[in-house]
């Protein structure tokens, strides 16, 4: 959302975000997941990781326009979209 924002008017993107994909609450499992990456992420983007490896075959990819999260997230074989 905030990207889309940067970059151009998206008025109903979040409607449409939640009528399309299913919102995935922070659990104590992905938590911990997130708190035993290695390297040093921001929380937010270890969340992340740690979210889309919960997902396992539905993940599509992992997008993500910071360095340290795609290589993190590479190294644990996800798929990922980026520009890093």
């Amino acid at each position: 959302m905030r990207t889309c924002d940067r970059v151009g008017s998206y008025p109903n993107l979040m409607s449409q975000l939640l009528r399309d994909y299913d919102e995935l609450e922070i659990t104590n499992e992905i938590r911990d997941r997130a708190a035993a990456l290695p390297g040093r992420l921001k929380a937010s983007d270890a969340i992340h990781v740690a979210t889309a490896e919960m997902l396992g075959d539905e993940l599509v990819s992992c997008v993500t326009y910071d360095e340290a999260m795609a290589a993190v997230a590479r190294s644990r074989g996800l798929p990922v979209a980026s520009r890093a």
